[in-house]
């Protein structure tokens, strides 16, 4: 069952951008700002299941795997890859 109180995050950094840790410093601002500022109970993150870079960087932020989203597949990289839900709950 899913949450009332959630607050969805999502990123798309440009090829120049990635691998410098530009998103480990975003979500150390807004994690905390999101929690003290909202009311949301829950962050939530959708990764692929093949992004193994994004889901690291939900995880050090706190984020834990719940599920893969059911009848989600998207078509990347030449193959159907799910569509998982991490999430950091903020109580």
């Amino acid at each position: 069952m899913r949450l009332a109180k959630v607050a969805e995050c999502g990123y798309w950094l440009a090829d120049f951008a990635r691998g410098q840790g530009v998103m480990n410093q975003v979500l150390t601002k807004i994690v905390p700002y999101i929690k003290n500022n909202s009311h949301a109970k829950v962050i939530e993150f959708c990764c692929l299941d093949e992004n193994l870079a994004s889901i690291k960087v939900v995880q050090r932020a706190g984020a834990q795997f719940k599920y893969y989203q059911k009848d989600t597949s998207i078509f990347i990289a030449n193959k159907h890859q799910r569509l998982g839900v991490y999430e950091i709950k903020l109580t």
